[in-house]
């Protein structure tokens, strides 16, 4: 993916150069004989001058000019007005062109204009070419993701069945924890005949003189005339920066054949803080002296049902043993590494959170948020829906929740099951997921209705879709939900 705008080497730049802020990117790609540029527009809704639909919501919109010139002679053109969504904030926005062109060199000019204040302007330009051989390997430019799914549905962000997000300003934020990518590789069958490999490699730009290789990938194809290229890498673990990611063709002698290269950075600004060990001075002053012993607990607890089994087990001594200094320590450090600058911030933020979660999933065990339900809200969030069913009579109660997005999976849709099977007031237990990471339970339906008599306990092909008896809809409302 080319960038027009300036690449900034500086990280955190979240100023805005302009007084509307936009990112324009290009990749090039191949169809057949022909040849095309994808040119993407990211607004960044909070620049934009909004008008009043009616009393609560608003839209902003924006004029746009597309150029593809050969010296002065304009070659294609596209001028339009983009508007944003509807709505009560300022939502960013999308938009996408695709220019067929011949074999040639070429300049892209892009002005975006705010409708609403015509004196905000934004200009772009950047020259590129379109030369695609039909004879040698060849590589689309690589477009960097902010999100993908794969869908049938039909519209300017679909190619090869997946409908693919551009990365805006080539810049992962703190809350990325996949690298996401799409490129095309073209002619593989003529030039290399056989199985190939793919390597993708980031490496950290230190300077333009020292570089680090981080990570390498390996993806092995099929020689075909075209083949789309979706891949991902952890970065939950790099840090800020400014890096480049490399994508290789070698054959299988490990001959490289064709590289392509694109950079970006990434905010990552709770890895690893760099300070002295916190002692019990260094919080003498800070909030969490004020907790009383009770409040350390809870906090505590609050926080260990999103952490891993160890960080959990060392809460949980912790408590055991009444050690109020150690548990200050720990609870601040916690916050300190999510928010150095506002750590009190960041913990009234999570606990507001919490204390609803405990209040709404209370099971008379525990807190609320110690439950399966309370546990997968305080990790992924809100789910997109909720059905609840209690009058099933072949089965306890039970609920299914449905994310549409599920980030930190990189999954489109996700779900979850949980049931009641002691019939104590809100004692939901998660019986299956669809989360990867989460309970896996092939034969949940089998757990469900074991209690149901004369069953063949989910073993007849009619009871695995849910429609084997009177009543028996779990299997239903999982699927069709």
């Amino acid at each position: 993916m080319k960038k027009i705008i300036l690449f900034l080497s500086y990280i955190f730049f979240t100023c805005h150069l302009f007084a509307l802020d936009t990112d324009v990117s290009y990749t090039t790609f191949k169809a057949g004989e022909s040849q095309y540029i994808e040119v993407n527009l990211f607004l960044v809704g909070n620049t934009l001058t909004y008008k009043m639909i009616d009393s609560t919501q608003q839209q902003g919109a924006v004029e746009v000019l597309m150029l593809i010139k050969q010296g002065e002679n304009i070659i294609q053109f596209e001028k339009y007005v983009l508007n944003g969504p509807i709505s009560k904030g300022q939502p960013d926005f999308l938009d996408l062109k695709r220019f067929i062109l011949p074999k040639g060199a070429y300049e892209l000019e892009v002005k975006v204009q705010d409708v609403n204040k015509p004196e905000a302007v934004t200009e772009y330009k950047d020259a590129f070419e379109l030369n695609f051989s039909e004879e040698k390997l060849e590589q689309s430019d690589i477009q960097l993701l902010a999100s993908y799914k794969k869908t049938e549905e039909k519209n300017i962000f679909v190619k090869s069945g997946l409908q693919l997000e551009p990365l805006a300003f080539n810049f992962y934020n703190k809350r990325a924890n996949r690298l996401l990518f799409y490129s095309e590789i073209y002619n593989a069958d003529k030039v290399i005949g056989q199985d190939y490999l793919v390597t993708y490699t980031v490496t950290e730009i230190v300077n333009e003189k020292l570089q680090k290789p981080i990570s390498v990938g390996h993806k092995r194809k099929k020689a075909e005339q075209s083949t789309a290229l979706l891949l991902q890498t952890d970065i939950t673990k790099l840090k800020s920066g400014n890096y480049e990611l490399a994508v290789e063709i070698r054959n299988r002698e490990n001959e490289l054949i064709s590289q392509k290269k694109t950079r970006f950075q990434r905010s990552n600004p709770y890895l690893q803080i760099e300070t002295e060990p916190i002692t019990e001075k260094a919080i003498e002053d800070e909030f969490v002296q004020k907790l009383s012993p009770e409040q350390l607990t809870y906090s505590l607890r609050a926080i260990a049902v999103i952490l891993n089994d160890s960080d959990g087990e060392n809460i949980n001594e912790m408590i055991r043993a009444q050690n109020l200094e150690a548990q200050k320590i720990y609870l601040f450090t916690y916050w300190a590494q999510q928010n150095p600058v506002k750590p009190y911030d960041a913990y009234l933020e999570y606990m507001a959170v919490a204390q609803a979660i405990d209040e709404n999933f209370d099971s008379g065990f525990g807190y609320g948020f110690e439950t399966d339900r309370g546990y997968v809200y305080m990790k992924y969030g809100q789910p997109s829906d909720i059905v609840s069913e209690s009058n099933d009579p072949s089965a306890p109660p039970y609920e299914v929740w449905s994310y549409n997005e599920f980030p930190m999976t990189n999954q489109g849709l996700v779900k979850f099951i949980f049931y009641n099977p002691s019939l104590s007031p809100g004692n939901y237990v998660m019986l299956h997921s669809t989360a990867r990471g989460e309970i896996n339970n092939p034969s949940w339906m089998t757990e469900m209705y074991r209690s149901v008599p004369n069953s063949d306990n989910g073993a007849g092909s009619g009871f695995q879709d849910g429609n084997g008896g009177a009543g028996r809809n779990a299997g239903r409302v999982f699927s069709d939900f």
